[in-house]
């Protein structure tokens, strides 16, 4: 039961935080999955901002906490997978649930001029989500390395991970113009394809094989 509980979580979080930036964008004229930020789609002064803040981005941050606090409990990972399990739900779940109550100003400018202190939370709380995330996705991977009939899985994460972290290091160190959009989307996507892999896992009975 408690298997399909944080199976469930998981997946319902990606389903919530992807149609999120889906439908987020169709309000904002021109927006641009490639250029822009998926924070822009809530940003304060956008026509849904409320809606999507409350009604899709917290939402999808307390399932995905629920998704990676469970699965430190159902699989019986060893010390540093539920450290990495227990990690990510403070800097990925939690995380986007600090940027649902802190949305950055419209058009999520990081260098702008005089940001409101909700625009600075937000970009502090992405910063470390970004940061942090990606070695919590190699702790799990290497953790998943044990299970019952995780191999794949266990290489499937690892590879989220350094994608993840490369797609960090660009973002951070070396900004691609015009290129933000799809950077960023590269490293959610790494962090939601780990959460939809071991979801898919947990709603197995391969899960129920994980060894105490």
């Amino acid at each position: 039961m408690r298997e399909k509980l944080a199976g469930w979580s998981g997946l319902l979080g990606v389903v919530f935080f992807v149609g999120e930036a889906v439908i987020g964008g169709l309000q904002l004229d021109e927006y641009s999955h490639i250029r822009q930020f998926i924070s822009e789609t809530y940003a304060s002064g956008t026509p849904w901002s409320d809606v999507l803040r409350f009604g899709a981005v917290l939402p999808a941050g307390i399932l995905f906490m629920v998704f990676a606090f469970m699965s430190a409990s159902v699989l019986r990972v060893p010390r540093r997978g539920a450290i990495g399990f227990v990690a990510f739900g403070v800097f990925y779940g939690l995380g986007t649930v600090a940027t649902a109550f802190f949305p950055c100003d419209f058009g999520c400018d990081p260098s702008q001029d005089a940001p409101t202190l909700s625009h600075m939370l937000h970009f502090a709380s992405g910063t470390l989500t970004y940061l942090f995330t990606p070695f919590c996705l190699l702790l799990i991977a290497i953790a998943a390395n044990n299970w019952s009939h995780a191999a794949t899985l266990s290489k499937s994460i690892l590879l989220c991970g350094v994608i993840m972290l490369g797609g960090v290091a660009v973002l951070f160190v070396v900004p691609v113009d015009g290129l933000v959009g799809l950077n960023q989307r590269i490293i959610e996507g790494a962090a939601l394809v780990s959460i939809v892999r071991c979801s898919l896992y947990l709603l197995s009975r391969k899960a129920s094989m994980v060894p105490v």
